[in-house]
């Protein structure tokens, strides 16, 4: 109940689930990073867009960012840069301050997230995410002994 959800101009919606963006002339922030106090300053974005339908959205220039593509089909970019991907597919996206996205055929729903880059090395043991193998063996060790909470 918290996510706005925001009617695009060319049709489609979109929730704001993190961040901000501006929809048709009128600010949408989302519940994550509305006071802007996450150092990351992320955007994350839910996106339904009807068949054809064209949606460009702005980024910060430097985020990093990518999409994910959970129904349908989408074209990524604009003239011999644009790349088309399918469900369950997903795109880094790597310059520039804006994404253009096109639904295909039968429509497409996606997410799309950016935020600046945390610039630390990152180790991924199953679903534990630390800075290194030591955390991650730490984190393990807490988790078998019960000391890490569920």
């Amino acid at each position: 109940g918290e996510i706005p959800i925001a009617t695009l101009p060319g049709g489609g919606t979109l929730k704001v689930i993190a961040g901000h963006v501006d929809v048709d002339g009128r600010r949408v922030s989302g519940p994550i990073n509305a006071d802007g106090s996450h150092g990351t300053d992320p955007l994350y974005l839910d996106l339904q867009l009807p068949p054809g339908t064209r949606h460009v959205q702005s980024l910060a220039t430097a985020h990093s960012a990518f999409l994910y593509v959970y129904e349908g089909t989408v074209t990524v970019g604009a003239s011999a840069d644009a790349r088309e991907l399918s469900t369950y597919a997903s795109g880094v996206l790597t310059n520039g301050d804006t994404v253009e996205i096109q639904a295909g055929a039968e429509g497409a729903r996606l997410i799309l997230l950016a935020a600046r880059p945390l610039n630390e090395p990152v180790v991924q043991y199953g679903p534990f995410v630390m800075n290194t193998r030591e955390e991650i063996e730490q984190a393990l060790a807490d988790y078998r002994s019960g000391r890490l909470a569920a």
